[in-house]
């Protein structure tokens, strides 16, 4: 069993870029109309630790330049996502499809 990673706002620098788009969600004066815990939500970037593992692999193996292991990682990050039976099982599959479009998009 893994629980979902999730970063406060003070823990920004510890994530990886993309997940700062999680943490600024609100737009306009939508914030001033949600309750005191729905605010502090949505600060947070939380993500499913299994897409999370898969997308910092393909991270490390793009920057190693082993591009085998890079392609293996977005296929398992796609299959845990997309394609896989653990779809079912997300808890934020938003930010989970934020990742595979991450990958793709440096993909080309």
């Amino acid at each position: 069993m893994a629980c979902c990673v999730r970063f406060l706002r003070q823990e920004a620098f510890c994530a990886p870029p993309i997940l700062h788009y999680e943490m600024v969600r609100a737009v306009g004066d939508d914030i001033q109309h949600r309750h005191y815990t729905e605010r502090k939500w949505m600060n947070w970037a939380v993500v499913d630790a299994r897409p999370f593992l898969h997308y910092l692999q393909y991270l490390t193996f793009r920057g190693l330049g082993r591009r085998h292991m890079q392609l293996q990682a977005r296929c398992s990050l796609l299959d845990s996502t997309v394609d896989g039976i653990d779809q079912n099982q997300l808890f934020h599959p938003e930010t989970a499809g934020n990742l595979v479009a991450h990958c793709l998009e440096m993909e080309g």
